[in-house]
């Protein structure tokens, strides 16, 4: 397969797709950039990769409803300020792997929440 060919595919992916790379290994995609796609290994750890590296789609993310549920609840509040556990805290946008929610306290401190706890948090204000 050639380059153009991969990264057209590596641009259908969503994170979380299983994909094998030319070393063999099966990892999880994250996102594609330019020249390079992240991908989550076994051990948690995230890498970059060339684009040339990725061989074939091996798995679709199997969707959970509930988690799916939870990231529209934190597109529709982006923007929004509310009070948690540390203080108010403004919604940001979901990480580039979609299971974290960043939250940035005092302007450009920033810290992530699961999509549970981001849940917790929502329901505690009154907003889930």
């Amino acid at each position: 397969m050639e380059l153009n060919q991969k990264k057209a595919q590596l641009k259908t992916l969503k994170p979380g797709d299983t994909i094998e790379i030319t070393s063999g290994k099966t990892i999880e995609f994250i996102k594609l950039n330019r020249t390079k796609f992240i991908g989550e290994e076994s051990d948690g750890r995230s890498y970059n990769y060339p684009i040339v590296m990725f061989v074939k789609l091996v798995e679709e993310r199997k969707l959970d409803p509930k988690k799916e549920k939870i990231k529209q609840l934190a597109i529709k509040y982006k923007g929004h300020t509310i009070q948690t556990g540390w203080g108010p805290s403004k919604i940001g946008t979901l990480t580039d792997d979609q299971k974290h929610v960043k939250l940035y306290e005092f302007g450009e401190e920033r810290y992530d929440l699961t999509l549970e706890d981001f849940l917790t948090e929502l329901k505690s204000n009154n907003l889930a």
